[in-house]
């Protein structure tokens, strides 16, 4: 052992030690291939972890001078496995095509070491060592990098800077990257193209990259303070390599990078860092890029011998067979590509040879006389499946297209032609993609017919089975949650007896490998699926311990015969519901299927459910500090906002003085509060902020950074149902996936047709869908302004909401939206009536209520609820102030409210939007022009949901307004667009 002095040791700190304990976290929160390590991060969170990450810091600093913990821990490394890939039964085809759906199989067999993937096993502590290894050396390694190796690049923090908690965010955007990858590729090819030359287009991947790789960290110049952990990390290299060099999984003595260690993500990258200068100085494409060990390569005018047999080899050959040396933390790394037969190629490290195999080499040859629909083709199909996030899905899409998700069909020549079909593929992506979308378009709604629900079940059911549910482990917890969220306990028995099955009918043998070997790889391969099978089930049960308990635990030892009890022997009902009370505690489980945010920050009771559209009397609203402290993800404002809008608009309770006086000020405190952030200036300007000191109307800036010069508003025609509102009012709120699906339909036009802005009638969005909404306006950059149904508190008042949500963006880069919910002030005579006569009455705090005034985007608007408008007073406040004045409705006096509407628009001088429930009619954008033109849109009645849109020219009203006031002359395109202003009228400051 190599021993070192306290002066040849940089000392590890508490803090420094709890910031990587957040960032590993955070990082497990967000991936889903580690097998094990969410549980055993959840497990070790679970009792002590103050304690636990003290005793890391007192044997960090002894490191060196004596046995520690730490040097135990490296010494019980271990490893999991999964499976990759199953055997092919053999079938004689006689020259001819045989294709089957066959995917059941009365056994699964693994018969190559090379079809599953090892991942290191290791103790929390030691993973807490990578990170800091990552923040101490391997920053340094990534800062050595070009900026052409795009995979799994460290965040660059700007201090005193940032916008969210520098502890959590460790690498940037896997999505983001890899897109910049594939579309710096297209955009290079492209460019070539349309300089008239021909192009190619090389995609290279390496074999089995991270157990190929022969690393020594001992060998990198690292600071004398910084060795020690250098040093520790290279241990915990040798000792997995050890491992899987004694079980058979590598024939030679190298040090490899272990699979499920963070710090293997930086040490992939950097092990090619030669291979990337070589392509760079010795080929100089028009393009390279590297994601990790997938490379691509664009070739200008490239020459491509075709009448050779191997000319994809010859090609390689050519332009690749070079040799380069880079210097690089003081070791000299070399690189060298050559030809090794007609099949293989060889990149050498050093002395360490990686392959990459031609039966994976990709070669596009693009004509420059031909066109470029391969490319154009290919964009088109990225930009359908980036957009279709947006969308949100509909009761086709939801519960049909799961196979159209789930499978690729190959065609060698017309769709038309059953025998054009080649192959028939899993599209792992494409289930994931639509799985998490089921999940989330179905979470807000208490209940879907029952016929449409089994269809999706058993369309689910029918795809995660046989050899393909076992190549899909580690999406078995969304099927999970897609049957505890839809209630559906013959689902989550049925998957749970088909995965069980097939575990036990899984087997392991590699002919090359003793009879030991197979035997603990055998064993190791089950581990592994057991443990993903534990987490899987915990991840759902998480989401609602008590329905999970009596639908399936209870089943679990029903289902298990004697052989299978001696093999799942840790499938059992107490490890499951500790594990999930567990994720519960760490917040490790699935945040995103939560209806209402921050519930979970919160120390909830035991049998509390996570995913019930109601709020329970037991739901907790105090914050555990402990979970903030350690939370594993940035919490966006539009959840804070949100979450204090639950305890004081829905729950009735009493808030600080702070919140009534400026609740935007509030929100952004605690926002900062909850991601750890200091308050600092930069910060701030990005929020919504209450501007001036006028109380009535407030006037809130929102994203002011953007301007609009035209408003896209959609005018929401639908049919509002008093009764639901009423059903509301009794706790009982409506919330079927046929209402959320006519919600979908209006949101998935407001997206096709690019608006700014949606607004609906009075009373037609239940409080619970809120947050969906709020979600869909910060993810689409599209403001909403809605009507909330009644809902009553314990006193049996009555509280109708208007809502108005407003998108912001933070630094360009976090996506937020602004929600704020204003009491209606003025209840018609029409409504208390029928209030009173259901035992209700109107809210005492509608007396104090004040009115809006919202700049978004340097566009200034109000909003008044129906009975609102007909207050004189009311209206007279807006004169100068807005561009626009939306009224929402749900009235039958349209004739009274018209003529209102008409003169408002000449009194105030803007543009008025009256949105009316539709078999009232009169939704319409009223002009201040004259009554030729002023009826810009004007709707009546319709039975089927629809979406009207129409555009405020803000930037012309504006200008005729000022122009007018200076006596200037009028352009001709304004002549007589708007009627003359009225008298004693001035542009406020906030507009002008």
């Amino acid at each position: 052992m190599v021993f070192f002095t306290a002066s040849q040791m940089n000392k590890v700190t508490f803090k420094e030690v709890k910031d990587a304990y957040i960032k590993l976290k955070s990082y497990v929160y967000y991936e889903n291939f580690s097998i094990g390590l969410k549980s055993s991060l959840a497990t070790f969170e679970s009792r002590n972890l103050e304690k636990k990450l003290e005793a890391l810091v007192g044997d960090l600093n002894r490191y060196g001078s004596g046995k520690t913990r730490i040097e135990d821990d490296i010494d019980k490394v271990s490893y999991y496995i999964m499976p990759k890939k199953f055997k092919e039964e053999p079938i004689d085809q006689s020259n001819s095509f045989y294709f089957s759906t066959l995917n059941k199989r009365s056994k699964y067999e693994i018969d190559e070491v090379r079809k599953v993937t090892p991942f290191i096993d290791c103790s929390i502590e030691l993973h807490i060592v990578t990170i800091l290894w990552i923040k101490r050396i391997g920053k340094h390694l990534d800062s050595k990098l070009d900026s052409v190796c795009y995979g799994n690049r460290l965040a660059k923090i700007r201090k005193g800077t940032t916008v969210v908690n520098p502890e959590i965010k460790l690498f940037n955007r896997y999505y983001f990257n890899y897109n910049k990858w594939r579309d710096s590729a297209i955009r290079a090819a492209k460019r070539e193209y349309k300089k008239g030359k021909d192009v190619a287009i090389l995609n290279l991947d390496l074999q089995s990259y991270f157990n190929s790789v022969d690393f020594d960290l001992q060998l990198l110049k690292i600071r004398a303070g910084d060795r020690w952990i250098n040093q520790l990390l290279s241990k915990l290299h040798s000792k997995y390599s050890q491992r899987l060099q004694a079980d058979g999984f590598l024939t030679a003595a190298n040090i490899v990078l272990p699979i499920g260690l963070i710090s293997s993500n930086i040490l992939a990258n950097y092990y090619l860092i030669a291979l990337d200068g070589l392509i760079q100085k010795k080929v100089n494409p028009a393009f390279y890029g590297r994601y990790v060990d997938d490379i691509i390569i664009v070739f200008s005018n490239p020459k491509i011998n075709k009448s050779s047999k191997t000319f994809v080899t010859d090609f390689i050959e050519t332009n690749l067979s070079y040799s380069y040396a880079k210097q690089a933390r003081g070791v000299k790394c070399r690189c060298k590509v050559s030809r090794l037969d007609d099949n293989n190629f060889s990149v050498a490290i050093d002395n360490n040879e990686l392959r990459f195999q031609l039966s994976k080499v990709k070669l596009y040859h693009l004509h420059k006389t031909e066109s470029l629909d391969i490319l154009e083709g290919f964009e088109r199909e990225i930009r359908k499946n980036s957009s279709e996030f947006k969308f949100q899905l509909e009761t086709n899409d939801l519960i049909e297209s799961f196979e159209d998700s789930s499978y690729e069909i190959v065609y060698g020549d017309t769709v038309n032609k059953l025998r054009s079909i080649e192959k028939f593929n899993t599209n792992k992506f494409g289930a994931s993609k639509h799985l998490a979308r089921l999940i989330n378009g179905t979470k807000d709604a208490s209940r879907i017919e029952k016929r449409k629900l089994n269809k999706a079940s058993d369309k689910i059911l029918a795809f995660f089975s046989g050899k393909r549910a076992l190549e899909l482990v580690s999406l078995w917890d969304k099927v999970f949650a897609f049957f505890v969220i839809n209630r559906q306990p013959d689902g989550l028995i049925s998957f749970s007896k088909n995965l069980l099955t097939l575990l036990v009918d899984t087997r392991f043998e590699d002919k090359n490998l003793s009879e030991a070997q197979n035997i603990e790889i055998g064993g190791r391969l089950m581990d592994g699926l057991l443990q993903q099978l534990i987490l899987s089930y915990s991840m759902a049960a998480a989401l609602d311990i008590s329905f999970f308990n009596a639908s399936v635990i209870k089943n679990l030892k029903r289902t298990l015969s004697d052989d299978m009890d001696e093999l799942l022997g840790d499938l059992t009902e107490g490890n499951i519901n500790r594990l999930a009370k567990q994720l519960i505690k760490s917040n490790l489980l699935r945040q995103s299927y939560l209806p209402f945010p921050l519930i979970n920050y919160c120390k909830q009771p035991t049998s509390h459910s996570f995913i019930n559209q109601k709020i329970s009397p037991n739901t907790s609203f105090k914050l555990d500090k402990e979970k903030i402290e350690f939370s594993p993800r940035y919490i966006s404002y539009n959840e804070v906002e949100m979450f204090y809008h639950l305890q004081s608009t829905f729950i009735g309770r009493k808030m600080p003085i702070a919140y009534a006086s400026d609740r935007p000020e509030f929100v952004f405190k605690k926002y900062l509060e909850l991601n750890n952030c200091r308050p600092n200036p930069y910060r701030r300007r990005f929020f919504p902020r209450k501007e001036g000191s006028r109380i009535n109307p407030k006037t809130y800036l929102v994203n002011n950074s953007q301007t609009l010069k035209r408003v896209k508003l959609g005018i929401v025609n639908i049919h509002v149902n008093e009764e639901l509102t009423f059903e509301s009012l009794k706790g009982r709120p409506v919330l079927s996936f046929e209402r959320l699906d006519t919600l979908h339909k209006v949101l998935n036009e407001a997206i096709t047709a690019k608006c700014h802005l949606l607004i609906f009638p009075e009373i037609s969005v239940p409080f619970q869908w809120l947050s969906r909404l709020t979600e869909f306006s910060k993810r689409n950059d599209i403001g909403i302004i809605c009507g909330v149904e009644h809902f009553a508190n314990k006193e049996k008042e009555a509280f109708n909401y208007v809502a108005t949500i407003l998108p912001f963006e933070v630094d360009d880069f976090y996506k937020n939206s602004f929600l704020d919910l204003r009491l209606k002030i003025d209840y018609a005579p029409g409504e208390s009536k029928e209030l009173k006569k259901k035992g209700y009455k109107v809210p005492k705090s509608a007396a104090t209520e004040k009115l809006r005034v919202f700049k978004w985007k340097n566009v200034v608007f109000s909003v008044l609820n129906c009975f609102e408008l007909t207050d004189i007073n009311k209206r007279i406040k807006f004169k100068g102030d807005v561009d626009f004045l939306a009224t929402i409705e749900h009235n039958r006096d349209v004739a009274y409210f018209s003529s209102i509407n008409e003169s408002l628009a000449r009194d105030l001088h803007c543009y008025v939007v009256q949105v009316n429930t539709s078999h009232y009619g009169d939704s319409r954008i009223t002009l201040p022009s004259d009554s030729i033109a002023r009826d810009f849109i004007k709707l009546k009645g319709g039975e089927n949901i629809s979406l009207v849109t129409g555009t405020l020219r803000v930037d012309n009203l504006r200008e005729f307004q000022s122009l007018s006031l200076r006596g200037k002359r009028l352009p001709k395109y304004l002549n007589g667009k708007f009627k003359p202003l009225p008298p004693d009228f001035h542009i406020s400051k906030l507009r002008g």
